[in-house]
């Protein structure tokens, strides 16, 4: 719980979109801080960095093709 909520409290600061994948069982979400699109398990054992864009805004989940499309400025 520790780590799931301290990643989420810290991501809400600075996020801008944020989806769940649950057939993947995943939270994403935009850092535009850190110009980071975030990954974490729900069961909450994996937190990973997928990608540096220079302003992530929204972040969306297709679960059925395993796709996880991003908006930028």
């Amino acid at each position: 719980d520790d780590l799931f909520l301290g990643s989420l409290r810290a991501a809400s600061a600075t996020a801008e979109g944020l989806a769940v994948d649950w057939v993947g069982k995943k939270i994403y979400w935009s850092d535009v801080f850190t110009g980071q699109i975030m990954s974490m398990t729900t069961n909450k054992t994996h937190k990973t960095p997928l990608s540096y864009v220079a302003t992530p805004r929204a972040v969306a989940v297709h679960p059925c093709k395993g796709s996880v499309p991003i908006a930028t400025d």
